[in-house]
């Protein structure tokens, strides 16, 4: 009999999606597994509890809700992107002071497979198994700056969304508490929140698993036609719940909520806000109030050439800091 430990993070406005995902894992566990979910609790309410506790009609398994301790957090940014509570996955080794072996799981995931050969998976000693962060996009420059910043390369970043743990290592040698000492240190380097801190302090103390282990979801990166992963991972901000959403696997992420109490859920609207639109909006505004309102200034021409060359030798320096994190 395999013991499966997972740890999850989520307030209430994830706790469908949380369902979802643990709907997933059920359904797909094999009869010789059993399960032990820890949920560090941002918020959930007794009534998304029970509903989460009732999906044992799939299959049995313990559950426990784990209030989460904000003031431990207390450096840690809280904003729409990544709350507080993203972070506090680097409680666990203090809040589950007797569990040696954990795995970490995003809500924003759904299973596939068995998890089972991903629980049994060789640590070689290390504190960390992890999958490589595939959806770095090197042709956007704040993420190729991000990795040089944190004297990375882009081969060693690993997403933060899987982590299995070695929970007693990671606690003898105070890794995590380190980890929130550096997040307190750089709060201008949180761009990936607990992403950045963790690939910094755990450099070279883990251990890539396959990459099926945690799948992204984005067409981009299904162009060579990769089977679908055991555990899908929607990385973006628009989710198979939001009515954007066009990405992969959609059908899957529905599958398994119709197992849940939130079964038939509508989905509402994401609407990110592009900032990069907003910035061609205003660079098209300015150009043609110079070309239409001021066209015959020197200074106003100068002005716009010296823009012109500031832009080419940002051009230039970017690639070459791009062959560096490469």
């Amino acid at each position: 009999m395999s013991n499966i430990k997972i740890a999850f993070s989520s307030n209430e406005k994830f706790a469908r999606h949380l369902a979802a995902f643990i709907a997933s894992i059920l359904s797909n566990s094999l009869d010789n597994e059993s399960f032990d979910f820890y949920i560090l609790d941002g918020g959930i309410t007794e009534q998304s509890q029970e509903k989460i506790r009732s999906l044992n009609s799939i299959k049995d398994f313990n559950v426990h809700f784990l209030k989460t301790d904000f003031e431990q957090l207390k450096d840690c940014p809280n904003n729409v992107i990544f709350t507080k509570n993203a972070y506090s996955r680097l409680l666990l080794d203090l809040v589950l002071p007797d569990v040696d072996r954990i795995l970490y799981l995003d809500c924003d995931m759904i299973a596939t497979r068995s998890l089972g050969a991903l629980w049994e998976s060789d640590l070689k000693g290390k504190s960390l198994g992890v999958v490589h962060d595939f959806s770095i996009d090197l042709d956007r420059f704040d993420n190729v700056l991000t990795v040089f910043l944190l004297e990375l390369t882009f081969k060693d970043i690993f997403n933060s969304g899987l982590l299995l743990m070695n929970l007693d290592k990671i606690r003898k040698e105070k890794t995590f508490r380190k980890t929130l000492e550096w997040v307190a240190n750089h709060p201008s380097m949180l761009q990936w929140a607990d992403q950045n801190p963790l690939n910094v302090v755990f450099h070279n103390d883990f251990v890539f698993l396959d990459g099926m282990w945690n799948g992204s979801a984005q067409k981009k990166d299904h162009l060579n036609g990769e089977p679908m992963p055991a555990i899908i991972h929607y990385l973006k901000r628009v989710k198979p719940w939001h009515l954007e959403y066009d990405g992969l696997y959609e059908e899957q992420y529905e599958k398994y909520l119709s197992m849940t109490p939130w079964k038939g859920t509508p989905k509402s609207p994401q609407s990110p806000v592009k900032m990069s639109f907003i910035r061609n909006a205003k660079r098209r505004l300015a150009d043609w109030i110079a070309q239409k309102a001021l066209p015959h200034s020197p200074w106003l021409q100068s002005l716009m050439d010296y823009r012109d060359s500031m832009e080419e030798q940002n051009k230039n320096l970017f690639n070459v800091i791009r062959k560096r994190v490469q």
